[in-house]
Protein backbone atom coordinates (compact mmCIF):
# COMPACT_ATOMS: atom_id res chain seq x y z
CA UNK A 1 0.00 0.00 0.00
CA UNK A 2 1.64 3.19 -0.73
CA UNK A 3 0.28 6.11 1.05
CA UNK A 4 1.35 9.71 0.24
CA UNK A 5 0.27 13.39 1.91
CA UNK A 6 -0.54 16.36 0.23
CA UNK A 7 -0.45 19.63 2.16
CA UNK A 8 -4.37 21.56 1.31
CA UNK A 9 -5.11 23.21 4.75
CA UNK A 10 -3.83 26.96 4.97
CA UNK A 11 -1.42 28.25 8.16
CA UNK A 12 -1.27 31.31 9.28
CA UNK A 13 3.21 31.32 9.84
CA UNK A 14 2.31 34.56 12.38
CA UNK A 15 0.53 32.14 14.97
CA UNK A 16 2.40 29.04 14.24
CA UNK A 17 5.45 29.89 15.63
CA UNK A 18 4.03 31.28 19.25
CA UNK A 19 1.58 28.36 19.02
CA UNK A 20 4.15 25.75 18.97
CA UNK A 21 6.54 27.68 21.51
CA UNK A 22 3.08 27.17 23.79
CA UNK A 23 2.63 23.64 23.56
CA UNK A 24 6.88 23.08 23.92
CA UNK A 25 7.03 24.68 26.80
CA UNK A 26 4.04 22.53 28.24
CA UNK A 27 5.08 19.75 27.27
CA UNK A 28 8.29 19.51 29.43
CA UNK A 29 6.47 21.66 32.39
CA UNK A 30 4.59 19.97 35.51
CA UNK A 31 1.67 17.31 34.42
CA UNK A 32 -0.64 19.77 36.04
CA UNK A 33 0.07 22.67 33.97
CA UNK A 34 -1.23 20.90 31.02
CA UNK A 35 -4.27 19.98 33.06
CA UNK A 36 -4.89 24.11 33.40
CA UNK A 37 -3.91 24.77 30.17
CA UNK A 38 -6.72 22.11 28.80
CA UNK A 39 -9.41 23.36 31.27
CA UNK A 40 -8.34 27.00 30.37
CA UNK A 41 -8.61 26.13 26.64
CA UNK A 42 -12.22 24.38 26.40
CA UNK A 43 -13.87 26.83 28.96
CA UNK A 44 -12.32 30.21 27.59
CA UNK A 45 -14.34 30.30 24.44
CA UNK A 46 -16.35 33.06 24.28
CA UNK A 47 -14.93 36.75 23.52
CA UNK A 48 -16.10 39.35 25.43
CA UNK A 49 -14.54 42.76 24.90
CA UNK A 50 -10.56 43.88 24.73
CA UNK A 51 -10.03 43.06 28.13
CA UNK A 52 -10.85 39.06 27.51
CA UNK A 53 -7.55 38.00 27.49
CA UNK A 54 -6.64 40.10 31.11
CA UNK A 55 -10.06 39.04 32.95
CA UNK A 56 -10.37 35.68 30.99
CA UNK A 57 -7.95 33.60 30.40
CA UNK A 58 -5.13 35.40 32.62
CA UNK A 59 -7.37 35.81 35.54
CA UNK A 60 -8.45 32.09 35.31
CA UNK A 61 -4.84 30.61 35.05
CA UNK A 62 -4.09 32.48 38.03
CA UNK A 63 -7.13 31.42 40.59
CA UNK A 64 -4.90 28.05 39.94
CA UNK A 65 -1.97 28.94 42.33
CA UNK A 66 -4.68 28.14 45.31
CA UNK A 67 -5.05 24.73 44.44
CA UNK A 68 -1.25 24.09 42.97
CA UNK A 69 0.78 26.46 45.76
CA UNK A 70 4.37 23.82 44.96
CA UNK A 71 4.03 25.38 40.85
CA UNK A 72 3.36 28.70 41.28
CA UNK A 73 5.88 30.03 39.15
CA UNK A 74 5.45 27.54 36.12
CA UNK A 75 1.18 28.63 36.63
CA UNK A 76 2.84 32.25 36.48
CA UNK A 77 5.04 31.86 33.45
CA UNK A 78 1.65 30.00 31.88
CA UNK A 79 -0.54 33.04 32.30
CA UNK A 80 2.25 34.57 30.62
CA UNK A 81 2.59 32.44 27.28
CA UNK A 82 -1.30 32.03 27.32
CA UNK A 83 -1.70 35.83 27.37
CA UNK A 84 1.27 36.63 24.66
CA UNK A 85 -0.28 34.20 22.53
CA UNK A 86 -3.83 35.16 22.55
CA UNK A 87 -3.43 38.87 22.27
CA UNK A 88 -3.19 38.29 18.92
CA UNK A 89 -6.96 38.20 18.68
CA UNK A 90 -7.08 42.18 19.16
CA UNK A 91 -3.55 42.72 17.50
CA UNK A 92 -4.10 45.89 14.55
CA UNK A 93 -1.35 44.14 12.65
CA UNK A 94 -1.96 40.55 12.66
CA UNK A 95 -5.59 41.30 11.58
CA UNK A 96 -3.58 43.49 8.45
CA UNK A 97 -2.16 39.89 7.86
CA UNK A 98 -4.86 38.10 8.02
CA UNK A 99 -6.20 39.72 4.99
CA UNK A 100 -3.36 39.08 2.97
CA UNK A 101 -3.88 35.11 3.21
CA UNK A 102 -5.78 33.94 0.32
CA UNK A 103 -8.21 31.29 2.26
CA UNK A 104 -8.24 32.86 6.32
CA UNK A 105 -9.45 36.81 6.27
CA UNK A 106 -13.25 35.36 5.33
CA UNK A 107 -13.65 33.17 8.37
CA UNK A 108 -11.46 35.40 10.88
CA UNK A 109 -12.91 38.72 10.22
CA UNK A 110 -14.31 38.86 13.96
CA UNK A 111 -12.87 38.68 17.30
CA UNK A 112 -14.63 35.44 18.05
CA UNK A 113 -13.69 33.75 15.15
CA UNK A 114 -10.23 34.69 15.59
CA UNK A 115 -10.23 33.16 19.02
CA UNK A 116 -11.61 30.23 17.57
CA UNK A 117 -9.24 29.65 15.29
CA UNK A 118 -6.47 30.56 18.25
CA UNK A 119 -7.58 27.61 20.09
CA UNK A 120 -8.27 25.65 17.73
CA UNK A 121 -4.63 25.56 15.95
CA UNK A 122 -2.79 25.45 19.91
CA UNK A 123 -5.02 22.37 20.54
CA UNK A 124 -3.96 20.93 16.78
CA UNK A 125 -0.25 21.37 17.88
CA UNK A 126 -0.73 20.35 20.95
CA UNK A 127 -1.26 16.53 19.42
CA UNK A 128 1.08 17.16 16.31
CA UNK A 129 4.29 17.95 18.95
CA UNK A 130 3.10 14.70 20.59
CA UNK A 131 3.13 12.71 17.81
CA UNK A 132 5.68 13.94 15.46
CA UNK A 133 8.79 12.76 17.52
CA UNK A 134 8.13 9.42 16.53
CA UNK A 135 7.89 9.95 12.67
CA UNK A 136 11.40 12.25 12.58
CA UNK A 137 12.43 9.73 9.65
CA UNK A 138 9.12 9.35 8.33
CA UNK A 139 5.75 10.43 6.72
CA UNK A 140 4.60 12.81 8.96
CA UNK A 141 1.64 15.76 8.14
CA UNK A 142 -1.22 18.08 9.08
CA UNK A 143 -3.92 18.92 7.40
CA UNK A 144 -3.40 17.05 4.63
CA UNK A 145 -4.96 14.60 2.19
CA UNK A 146 -4.49 11.19 2.26
CA UNK A 147 -3.72 9.76 -1.09
CA UNK A 148 -3.85 5.86 -1.30
CA UNK A 149 -2.69 4.06 -4.01
CA UNK A 150 -3.74 6.94 -6.09
CA UNK A 151 -6.60 7.45 -5.05
CA UNK A 152 -7.29 10.61 -3.15
CA UNK A 153 -9.50 9.81 0.53
CA UNK A 154 -12.44 12.56 -0.52
CA UNK A 155 -15.69 12.19 0.93
CA UNK A 156 -19.06 13.77 -0.31
CA UNK A 157 -21.62 14.08 1.93
CA UNK A 158 -24.52 16.04 2.37
CA UNK A 159 -22.75 18.55 -0.19
CA UNK A 160 -19.96 19.27 1.74
CA UNK A 161 -16.61 17.88 0.72
CA UNK A 162 -14.05 16.94 3.42
CA UNK A 163 -10.80 16.11 1.70
CA UNK A 164 -8.11 16.10 5.06
CA UNK A 165 -6.95 15.13 7.97
CA UNK A 166 -6.04 17.09 11.28
CA UNK A 167 -3.00 14.80 12.23
CA UNK A 168 -1.42 11.53 10.32
CA UNK A 169 2.31 9.55 10.21
CA UNK A 170 3.19 6.63 8.73
CA UNK A 171 6.01 4.60 9.16
CA UNK A 172 6.85 1.00 7.43
CA UNK A 173 3.43 -0.75 7.78
CA UNK A 174 2.17 0.99 10.34
CA UNK A 175 0.27 4.01 10.51
CA UNK A 176 -1.86 6.66 12.55
CA UNK A 177 -4.67 9.70 11.62
CA UNK A 178 -6.62 11.53 14.16
CA UNK A 179 -9.31 14.18 13.53
CA UNK A 180 -8.75 16.85 16.85
CA UNK A 181 -11.67 18.34 18.32
CA UNK A 182 -10.99 20.79 21.38
CA UNK A 183 -14.37 19.74 22.49
CA UNK A 184 -17.08 16.76 21.06
CA UNK A 185 -19.68 18.56 20.95
CA UNK A 186 -18.43 19.96 17.61
CA UNK A 187 -17.86 16.05 16.22
CA UNK A 188 -20.42 15.79 13.45
CA UNK A 189 -21.40 12.84 10.87
CA UNK A 190 -19.25 14.49 7.76
CA UNK A 191 -15.93 13.50 10.28
CA UNK A 192 -17.51 10.72 11.53
CA UNK A 193 -18.18 9.48 7.54
CA UNK A 194 -14.54 10.79 6.23
CA UNK A 195 -12.97 8.29 9.29
CA UNK A 196 -14.91 5.53 7.92
CA UNK A 197 -14.29 6.21 4.51
CA UNK A 198 -10.42 6.18 5.56
CA UNK A 199 -11.01 3.45 7.53
CA UNK A 200 -12.23 1.10 4.60
CA UNK A 201 -9.18 2.52 2.32
CA UNK A 202 -6.72 0.94 4.84
CA UNK A 203 -7.89 -2.22 5.95
CA UNK A 204 -7.46 -3.64 1.90
CA UNK A 205 -4.10 -4.19 3.15
CA UNK A 206 -4.08 -6.78 5.42
CA UNK A 207 -0.25 -6.74 6.35
CA UNK A 208 -0.90 -2.59 7.17
CA UNK A 209 -1.90 -1.46 11.06
CA UNK A 210 -3.31 1.86 11.81
CA UNK A 211 -5.38 4.01 14.19
CA UNK A 212 -7.90 5.74 13.34
CA UNK A 213 -9.53 8.13 15.91
CA UNK A 214 -10.78 11.58 17.68
CA UNK A 215 -8.48 13.54 20.39
CA UNK A 216 -10.41 16.15 22.54
CA UNK A 217 -9.54 17.89 25.59
CA UNK A 218 -12.58 16.37 27.12
CA UNK A 219 -12.89 13.53 29.06
CA UNK A 220 -12.72 9.97 26.95
CA UNK A 221 -16.15 9.35 28.36
CA UNK A 222 -18.13 12.49 26.43
CA UNK A 223 -16.04 11.78 23.02
CA UNK A 224 -17.37 8.11 23.14
CA UNK A 225 -20.83 9.03 24.23
CA UNK A 226 -20.90 11.59 21.24
CA UNK A 227 -19.54 9.53 18.60
CA UNK A 228 -22.48 6.63 19.90
CA UNK A 229 -24.85 9.45 19.28
CA UNK A 230 -23.66 9.57 15.84
CA UNK A 231 -23.84 5.84 14.82
CA UNK A 232 -27.04 5.81 16.31
CA UNK A 233 -28.44 8.58 13.98
CA UNK A 234 -26.61 6.98 11.08
CA UNK A 235 -27.33 3.49 11.99
CA UNK A 236 -23.03 2.64 12.03
CA UNK A 237 -20.29 1.05 14.41
CA UNK A 238 -17.22 1.27 13.54
CA UNK A 239 -15.32 -0.04 16.86
CA UNK A 240 -12.00 0.49 14.87
CA UNK A 241 -12.51 3.99 15.35
CA UNK A 242 -11.13 4.88 18.63
CA UNK A 243 -11.31 7.68 20.77
CA UNK A 244 -8.96 9.56 22.99
CA UNK A 245 -10.16 12.16 26.24
CA UNK A 246 -7.76 14.65 27.97
CA UNK A 247 -6.34 11.83 30.63
CA UNK A 248 -4.89 9.72 27.64
CA UNK A 249 -3.49 12.64 25.57
CA UNK A 250 0.38 12.25 26.93
CA UNK A 251 -0.39 8.53 26.57
CA UNK A 252 -0.15 8.98 22.90
CA UNK A 253 3.62 9.57 23.28
CA UNK A 254 4.25 5.72 22.90
CA UNK A 255 3.17 4.36 19.47
CA UNK A 256 -0.79 2.92 20.68
CA UNK A 257 -1.15 -0.76 21.48
CA UNK A 258 -3.18 -1.46 18.58
CA UNK A 259 0.01 -0.63 15.61
CA UNK A 260 3.19 -1.35 18.32
CA UNK A 261 3.66 -4.80 16.88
Amino acid sequence: MEITFKKLDEEISDIMKPAREVVKWILNSNHNILSIFSEVLLNCKTYTNQTFVDKKIVKRINEYKDLYTDITDEIEKLAYVMWAYFSYIDDVNFDLKIRTTQNYYGDLKTEQKKLNKLRGTLFEVLVEEIIKPRYKDAKFGTGCMLVINNDKVILEYNNKTRKTIDVAGIENKKGEFYECKLSPKVLDESSYMYLCLLENKLRTDNNFKYIIGYISLEEKEAVENKKSQIENSLNIKNPKIAVFGNSEILQLRELPDEIAI
